[in-house]
């Protein structure tokens, strides 16, 4: 092997011998190409490329690991996820039940405080007829309207029907203006129903005074005689419907001691709620 030419300057030689203003130079030749000759068996270049292989290899499977672990640990994240979301949905129903709980106390307590018109009913225990000395006399029916709850209510509007029917009631309900009830007197500010104080309504029949034969219909049972009324009103916040229905039982036939003929609670469904 050809060994370069290093041709250093005097001054360089020199240099640390204390002589200023020298300027070290440096000459390289390179005539002939450097060469490098690796005398390396073969086979033992061919275990170096084996060895180096397997380092990739090893280093390809540690980076398969490696991902698989962290596709594992997203995997399990996910899981946490989805738990923390159905967690999530549990605490929410949870809290919702609560508050429905809540909600339903709230109501409740509310129902309680309230105020409960309810009504009572006057009337004679037989039906006056047309003969004298009844022939001027006007058929009425008198309601006693009463707050039997613990807030004042602030009346809206009643409204009552006393009238003959040859059949049944129909479904729905019809009410009339407040015409056969000229006492009632609400206004539009509406008229407050205080409890303990109650207010006593009266309902005129629309036939007038009933023929004998009209009331010998009813007391056998072909013809009925129906008073009902519908009484809106607001209290604690709330908008509340009475209306109820009373039909005249004859009472024919078999009956309890004590019983007598007179107005009974009855009608379709429609007539009869409280709100």
């Amino acid at each position: 092997m050809a060994a370069a030419n290093l041709a250093p300057s005097q001054n360089a030689q020199n240099h640390n011998g204390g002589q200023k203003g020298g300027e070290e130079k440096v000459t390289v030749s390179t005539a002939e190409p450097l060469k490098v000759q690796a005398d390396v068996p073969k086979d033992w270049r061919d275990k170096l490329n084996w060895f180096l292989t397997a380092i990739l290899v090893a280093i390809g499977g540690l980076g398969v690991l490696y991902a698989r672990s962290t596709l594992k640990v997203i995997n399990a994240q996910l899981t946490e996820i989805v738990a923390a979301g159905k967690q999530t949905d549990k605490m929410v129903a949870h809290a919702g039940k609560q508050a429905e709980a809540s909600s339903l106390s709230v109501q409740a307590f509310i129902q309680s405080e309230r105020a409960w018109v309810m009504e009572t009913i006057k009337f004679p225990n037989e039906i006056p007829r047309r003969t004298p000395p009844n022939l001027g006399i006007i058929l009425s029916v008198v309601f006693n309207i009463e707050n039997v709850g613990k807030q004042p209510a602030l009346i809206r509007n009643i409204q009552t029907r006393f009238h003959t029917y040859r059949r049944r009631l129909p479904d729905e309900p019809e009410y009339v203006p407040m015409s056969y009830a000229p006492d009632v007197r609400i206004g539009p500010y509406g008229r407050l129903l205080i409890p303990g104080k109650p207010w006593a309504i009266e309902t005129f029949l629309e036939d007038g005074l009933l023929e004998d034969a009209t009331v010998d219909g009813i007391n056998e049972g072909w013809e009925y005689l129906y008073v009902y009324g519908r009484i809106t009103y607001d209290s604690a916040g709330l908008k509340c419907v009475n209306q109820f229905c009373y039909t005249w039982n004859p009472l024919r036939g078999l009956s309890f001691e004590g019983d007598k003929p007179g107005f009974r609670k009855d009608g379709p469904a429609e007539y009869n709620k409280h709100t």
